[in-house]
């Protein structure tokens, strides 16, 4: 699928209001290196290196790093592309589904998913 139709499924899939994009919307993604929460620059640009990803998934980046890299590798021709999701937002699936896998090993306890959310508002 294109760039721009797995930024849309994200955001529908996730129900995120928002995500940011760098890339040529209209590039294939076939290999995606998901990368959820703050893994830092240095890690987000060494992963797009050595994985070679179509595109980076992540929940934040160093727009001094990751997204200048991005910007970089495209004006060299390589067709490479981020999402950005959301700090919050990229880890809120993962944190449900731990509620749910944690449960059975806490009998006893109450474990409830709390969500977090978008803690933006957008203008």
């Amino acid at each position: 699928m294109s760039l721009k139709q797995l930024a849309q499924h994200l955001k529908t899939s996730l129900g995120i209001a928002h995500v940011r994009v760098i890339g040529d919307l209209h590039q294939p993604c076939a290999r995606i290196a998901l990368l959820p929460g703050a893994w830092g620059g240095q890690r987000q640009v060494t992963a797009a290196e050595t994985e070679n990803p179509d595109v980076l998934i992540v929940g934040e980046l160093s727009e001094w790093e990751t997204a200048e890299y991005i910007r970089d590798a495209n004006l060299l021709g390589q067709k490479k592309g981020v999402i950005v999701l959301g700090h919050s937002v990229s880890e809120e699936a993962g944190m449900e589904y731990f509620a749910e896998w944690v449960r059975p090993k806490l009998l006893g306890i109450k474990v409830t998913h709390v969500a977090s959310g978008d803690p933006f508002t957008w203008l």
